[in-house]
């Protein structure tokens, strides 16, 4: 139980930490092999290998083998690799212009919405005038109310 409790409070302690470059542990994967008709299954942890990119290059090249083009084969293939090419272009630019289309009618929206929003701002927080104006509309609403009820008498 105190055992857990420790665990607790040490993983709790290293989330809280930032790592920093020297205390990084070097990444692993976990490796579970599984052995049939009820035997254990054994689980290690594995590091990748690190290799250099001009060997990763030279292996990728080992593992594709000889290149071998078929003469009777060969302009045909280039024709469909020439279709799928002008196939992708095609699709990128109606991807592209369909994107520029969006973009428009974002500003477009974001535009609508901004003044819909002023218009509710004003709305509901009406500005104050300036003091010189309040003073002219506070005057003109005396005298529209005076010739209202001087009408009246």
């Amino acid at each position: 139980m105190a055992k857990q409790a420790k665990r607790k409070a040490a993983k709790k302690k290293s989330e809280t930490r930032t790592p920093t470059k020297s205390s990084r542990a070097p990444v692993t994967h976990r490796v579970t092999t599984h052995h049939g008709h009820g035997g254990r299954s054994t689980s290690a942890e594995v590091a990748p290998e690190k290799v250099p990119i001009g060997e990763a290059m030279r292996r990728a090249v080992e593992e594709l083998g000889d290149v071998k083009i078929d003469d009777d084969l060969a302009p045909h293939q280039m024709h469909e690799l020439a279709e799928c090419y002008e196939d992708v272009t095609r699709r990128r630019a109606a991807f592209n212009e369909k994107n520029d289309d969006a973009k428009t009618a974002k500003k477009s929206l974001e535009s609508a919405t901004d003044l819909l929003l002023e218009k509710v701002r004003e709305f509901t927080h009406p500005k104050s005038l300036p003091l010189f104006d309040q003073v002219e509309r506070e005057g003109d609403h005396a005298d529209m109310l005076a010739a209202g009820s001087g009408a009246e008498a």
